[in-house]
């Protein structure tokens, strides 16, 4: 799991950056006495050179820039290919110049900022499908990493897109515990612990979501990062409303190859269902994560607390965990899902390839336990196979379904009152307790005393349940 690896932020740490921050605002970065929604164009590749000039702003003098501005401002790329951080390369079958930006300035705290990276002559962004292999071209590599710690917890709605970030503690950090609170920042279109020509070039942790809110990809193409290769875990969320959609995590660029964080790939822990929604959400088919070759868990919910009134909900649908679109084998190299103390939805995933479990829940449950009306996890609808060890591992004997009779059109069996039954053509191979998994869903159906329930389908047989 994620927290073995030692890479958290403390609150010790918060006070270093707020305090960066601080010495910007009082002059260790000189800026120019600015004004909101600006754009101010990165045009060398040097770390900060205060004071800083409107002609030649370096990546650190941009962001201080900024930060003095405001809000609404956006930085942009126009850096010479004659600047000495700047040499040809091979991306794609095309030759482009990529820019080694060193970013060893201030923590971004402005509002409504974007830092384009698709900017810089000779980039372009993604335009192939999730599962396909991702072709977009950055030309703008930023070292030390970037943090978005915002100034309010409503209004900070940063984007950043098109770069790629290599060599930091964290490659993206938003929000600050114990200090600053960023909401809903958009991540984009990058490359994270992997260069512009997909070779693997980690930061600590990919990115580190606490105290604060973010949209990590989106529903296009040109959406989907690439957040890989990392020392710890690709994505971690701490107490953050976050939503995770169409990216590769553990994979490269092609998604085809793996090129795993060393830790877990999605790891949400600590933190509260706050609003009742933290998701990694697709929306089916293609349109999902692919998350594969991690040195951990696939994703890994643990420790989610739910406030007294509040609707739990991590949500974990229509991604590809262990494969991709095309059936790839890119398995995770512990569980596909592991849900440790968390709450919510696993429902229309592919789980296969992973070396463990395809979904383990772990719970410290009493023999009181309600099957029919848990509070903790459902898992529904998901194609599992082809895992290590059991499809589906539970610290509990739930009672197993029975079927009694088969007739044609249909089947009888019995199930524990209350609860949904879903029945699955199974793989080939045996689990661990000598049957297959889960392959493809059919149907469910409800059973109650008393009543029956039926499971109808156009072509499959009927499950009667009383």
């Amino acid at each position: 799991m994620g927290h073995q690896y030692g890479l958290r932020m403390r609150a010790g740490m918060a006070v270093t950056v707020c305090t960066l921050v601080a010495a910007v605002a009082a002059g260790s970065i000189r800026v120019h006495v600015g004004y909101a929604a600006q754009t101010l164009v990165v045009t060398t590749t040097a770390g900060s050179t205060p004071p800083c000039q409107a002609s030649q702003y370096s990546m650190a003098c941009a962001i201080g820039q900024a930060n003095a501005d405001g809000s609404g401002d956006t930085i942009t790329f126009n850096i010479p290919t004659s600047d000495p951080g700047c040499a040809p390369a091979s991306i794609g079958g095309t030759t482009v110049s990529v820019c080694k930006v060193d970013n060893n300035g201030p923590a971004l705290s402005a509002d409504l900022t974007t830092i384009d990276g698709y900017t810089q002559p000779g980039a372009a962004p993604n335009t192939a499908p999730v599962g396909r292999r991702d072709n977009a071209v950055l030309t703008i590599e930023m070292t030390n990493g970037l943090a978005l710690v915002g100034q309010s917890a409503v209004t900070t709605r940063d984007t950043v897109e098109g770069l790629s970030i290599v060599g930091g503690y964290y490659g993206i950090q938003v929000g600050l515990s114990e200090c600053c609170n960023a909401n809903a920042s958009t991540i984009k279109g990058n490359f994270i612990g992997v260069s512009p020509n997909g070779a693997r070039s980690p930061n600590g942790m990919g990115v580190y979501v606490v105290d604060g809110g973010a949209i990590i990809g989106g529903g296009v193409p040109a959406d989907a990062n690439v957040i890989s290769g990392n020392r710890s875990d690709g994505i971690a969320i701490d107490n953050g409303n976050v939503e995770i959609s169409g990216n590769y995590i553990g994979t490269a660029p092609n998604g085809s190859h793996t090129l795993g964080n060393a830790g877990v790939g999605i790891d949400f822990y600590g933190g509260q269902c706050a609003n009742g929604e933290t998701c990694t959400n697709g929306t089916g088919g293609a349109s999902g994560n692919v998350v594969g070759g991690n040195g951990g868990d696939g994703i890994d919910v643990g420790g989610v607390a739910t406030p007294a009134g509040e609707q739990c909900g991590t949500s974990i649908e229509a991604n590809y965990i262990g494969t991709n679109a095309l059936g790839t084998r890119l398995g995770n190299l512990a569980d596909g899902v592991h849900v440790n103390g968390g709450c919510g939805n696993t429902s229309d995933n592919t789980i296969a390839y992973n070396a463990k479990d395809g979904v383990q829940v772990d719970y410290d449950l009493n023999a009181q336990y309600n099957y029919a009306n848990s509070p903790y996890e459902r898992i529904s609808s998901d194609s599992i196979f082809s895992n290590g060890a059991l499809g589906i591992e539970t610290p509990i004997d739930v009672p197993v379904p029975v079927i009694l009779g088969v007739t044609t059109g249909s089947m009888t069996g019995t199930a524990c009152v209350g609860c949904s039954v879903e029945v699955y053509a199974a793989t080939n191979e045996s689990d661990d307790h000598g049957a297959g998994e889960g392959k493809t869903f059919l149907g469910s159906a409800q059973a109650d005393t008393g009543v029956t329930a039926s499971i109808l389908g156009s072509r499959e047989p009927v499950l009667k349940l009383a």
